[in-house]
This record gives C-alpha cells, sequence and structure tokens, in this order.
C-alpha cells in the first residue's frame, strides 16, 4: 500500500487542532451535534476544497465519555479503498483510504456513530491530526489539511429562529431559519477564481460576530446554515458579492 510503511519511518508531526486560516485551503471537519441525553447519534466528516487525494491515514480521537458504535464511509472518496478501524473500543480510531488514482470529491467521507451519555447537559469532544506523510495524492506529494474539530453537545435548549450574522462590521445579514433545529453557520470567502480562500463555522445562535482575515482579497461571501441531524439547508443561503 503507498507510502504507509513509509509512515513507520517518517518523524511524526502532531498537526494543531484549528490551524490558521493561511495553513490549507483543503479542510476536514467533524460536524458539531446537539442532540438529547441517552441517544444514538451520527457525526459526519468531511472534506471540501479538495485537490485531489490518494491516500490518507487519519486518526480520530474522541471523549471518553462517548461510546462509539460504528463508523460507516461516506460518498466522498468513491475511488478509494476505504478501511475502517478493527476495534470500535479504540480511542483514537484510524481511518484509511487508499487507491491508485486521486480522488478530488467533497463532502462526507466517514460517518461516526456514537452512543451519548445520559446526562443533562454536556459538550464532547471529536478532532482528527494525522501525521507528516500520512495525506497525498496521485504523485505522492503531501498535502495539508486545515482541521476543524466538531463534538457532541447535549442541550434540551431551544434555538433560535432566526440568525443575525455581523461580518467585519461591514455586512448584516439576518437568516430566518425554516424550522427551530439545531445546526451550524458556514461562513465562506472566495477568490475570483471560485476557490475557499477562509472558512468560519459556528453553532446556531442568536447573534453571531465575525471577522474574516482573508476579505480584502476576497471577492465573494456566502452564508449557509445547515441542519446536523437532517444534513438539510435550514434556510436560503446569502451571497454577497465584494
Amino acid at each position: 500500500m503507498k507510502r504507509i510503511i513509509s509512515l513507520c519511518v517518517s518523524v511524526v508531526l502532531l498537526l494543531a487542532i484549528l490551524p490558521n486560516a493561511y495553513a490549507s485551503t483543503t479542510v476536514l471537519q467533524i460536524d458539531k451535534i446537539v442532540c438529547d441525553k441517552d441517544t444514538t447519534v451520527d457525526v459526519p466528516i468531511r472534506i471540501s476544497g479538495n485537490t485531489g487525494i490518494a491516500g490518507a491515514v487519519i486518526k480520530i480521537f474522541y471523549d471518553n465519555n462517548l461510546a462509539l458504535t460504528d463508523v460507516k464511509r461516506g460518498d466522498a472518496f468513491g475511488k478509494l479503498t476505504f478501511t475502517p478501524p478493527a476495534k470500535m473500543t479504540s480511542n483514537p480510531i484510524t481511518l484509511l483510504w487508499d487507491g491508485i488514482d486521486e480522488d478530488n470529491s467533497n463532502g462526507v467521507i466517514a460517518i461516526l456513530t456514537f452512543k451519548v451519555p445520559n446526562e443533562a447537559n454536556g459538550n464532547y469532544r471529536i478532532y482528527a491530526t494525522y501525521d507528516t506523510g500520512g495525506i497525498y495524492d496521485g504523485n505522492l506529494n503531501d498535502i495539508d489539511l486545515s482541521l476543524i474539530e466538531g463534538g457532541i453537545t447535549i442541550s434540551n435548549e431551544e434555538q433560535v429562529s432566526e440568525i443575525d450574522i455581523n461580518i467585519n462590521s461591514q455586512y448584516d445579514i439576518k437568516l430566518p431559519l425554516n424550522q427551530s433545529e439545531k445546526g451550524n453557520v458556514y461562513i465562506a470567502l472566495y477568490d475570483d477564481q471560485g476557490k475557499l480562500i477562509e472558512l468560519k463555522i459556528y453553532p446556531i445562535s442568536e447573534n453571531i460576530v465575525t471577522q474574516l482575515s482573508k476579505i480584502n482579497t476576497g471577492k465573494r461571501i456566502k452564508v449557509m446554515c445547515w441542519d446536523n441531524e437532517t444534513l438539510q439547508p435550514q434556510c436560503n443561503s446569502v451571497e454577497i458579492n465584494l
């Protein structure tokens, strides 16, 4: 299997969980899920800005209060062979993709299923790391990923029906939700070629204030809100041409 043996002799460098926006435009994101106590929930892992990946070895760490019950492959990375973890009780688990040809698809690459504790409230972290040389393209060149951690929050609090979003104190956007569900707000900045250059993600709240550090080089902002349980948009997206 390409490059896997070389991992054994590579210098292991643990990447920061939340690298800055300049690290890479290829983003690996673990969803943030809000649910009731004592339930079973799916947590998708997504990739965006994929320029072509032929192999990936990714470690997933999760809070010890969570019980991992299943791991399924997603629709993305369809050209690659997926190897799930040997034991669901391991923490971290290792997810492996490998192929002859690189895959440049975006979307959900894996879905983790957890049994959550029987607690009234709580936040349970889930995050990813990879070693140097662990992500590579069809020419065996290393690929850097920006990693966005996720997790599971147990809460019975009701969510707002409209979100007020302020960007760089210049743009004020109101997103009325289709229904009072829980989810995330995605604020994406693109350049003049349509390439994603910055991404901010926030849990739904009544007011969101954000700063896009690359706004001076961006050409378009897109603001979206997605439901975490159904993976469906919660409202119409809003686009701003800069």
